[in-house]
């Protein structure tokens, strides 16, 4: 997941390349972001399968109870 997320910014980084065709770069671009959502993604999902709970502490970190 990590080598995928790291080719991601390695081929946006050849998209920079003044020297290429701009279909070249268009394609090192796209090809670029999705590598990187999908690296995200899957990331994302591997955290879910191995810590259940997590979606819910990601969104709400500081639950405290309400001291009345």
């Amino acid at each position: 997941m990590f080598v995928v997320g790291g080719i991601g910014i390695v081929l946006m980084d050849l998209a920079l390349d003044r020297n290429r065709a701009k279909s070249v770069k268009v394609s090192y671009a796209t090809a670029g972001i999705s590598s990187v959502v999908l690296a995200y993604v899957m990331s994302m999902l591997f955290i879910r399968i191995k810590i259940p709970g997590a979606e819910l502490e990601f969104q709400f970190p500081l639950r405290t109870p309400i001291m009345v």
